[in-house]
């Protein structure tokens, strides 16, 4: 679990992070924030740590697809947890508290979307990324994150207004 902890803790501080501009009562103001940005950061990061071992989101996966009551189902279990915390939390201020996540978006819905975008490409068959000549080494991750951020800016976020 401490391992497991380790590798995604990047992660993990990216969405505990929710400050970016301060109100004058010293509160996060998410308003202003570049939400695009702010998630292509945060993909960088996950890509970062999991490109190198798709092994890991493999070895997760199929945890999680085992009996409930086995330890290693447990372990896993409890960081998951976190992370389905701190990504509603995300969601919920980065998103729906700031007014970038469109009206008519459920936002459970899009974070569903965003993980599935994340996650994809490392549990997905080499061949088929491959032959969708699609890799995750460095300079292709980049590719791959700005694509998956502007179809989610286009599909979920209003519109950013630039300055």
């Amino acid at each position: 679990e401490q391992m497991l902890r380790e590798i995604l803790d990047p992660v993990l501080a990216g969405l505990r992070q929710n400050s970016h501009q301060q109100t004058p009562d010293n509160q996060p103001d998410h308003a202003n924030c570049r939400v695009s940005e702010r998630l292509e950061s945060l993909m960088l990061t996950y890509y970062s740590i999991m490109a190198p071992n798709p092994g890991l989101a493999r070895l997760i996966q199929r945890v999680l697809h085992t009996e409930k009551n086995t330890p290693s189902y447990q372990i896993v279990q409890r960081v998951f947890d976190d992370i389905h915390h701190l990504s509603r939390l995300w969601i919920q201020k980065m998103l729906v508290d700031a007014g970038h996540l469109r009206p008519d978006v459920d936002p459970m819905m899009a974070r569903l979307s965003l993980v599935s975008l994340m996650v994809f490409p490392l549990l997905a068959p080499p061949v088929f990324m491959e032959n969708s000549g699609i890799s995750l080494k460095p300079g292709d991750v980049e590719r791959l994150v700005k694509h998956n951020v502007s179809l989610l800016r286009i599909a979920l976020f209003v519109p950013e207004h630039p300055e």
